[in-house]
């Protein structure tokens, strides 16, 4: 693991040298652009997978579903109640969460 970190330290000194050595490093012009909001989608898909940690713990497969779905339950509650605040100053009400795709691992 060490040396993992050692060469992702590496990298990220290489990368920094490569931009100061730039010819006009503060011209660098960000090709990304923030994606506006869509005010009608406002569910998002989730894609849950569970460990063989859950499998001892419940050992059936309609259990941990259960659970997975009360938590999924709990979450749409915090997230339905909140308003959230843009940059902009527009308000977001009712994000909800769904679970489109489930792998449970045993």
């Amino acid at each position: 693991m060490g040396t993992l970190i050692g060469r992702l330290a590496s990298v990220v000194l290489l990368m920094w040298r490569c931009f100061l050595q730039s010819d006009n490093p503060s011209n660098v012009v960000l090709s990304r652009r923030r994606r506006a909001l869509d005010p009608v989608k406002k569910t998002c898909l989730l894609y849950v997978q569970t460990d063989h940690i859950f499998w001892d713990e419940f050992k059936s497969r309609e259990v941990i579903i259960s659970k997975i779905a009360e938590h999924v339950k709990a979450v749409n509650k915090i997230y339905t109640d909140t308003t959230f605040l843009t940059l902009s100053g527009e308000k977001i009400q009712g994000i909800n969460f769904m679970v489109k795709r489930l792998r449970v691992s045993v």
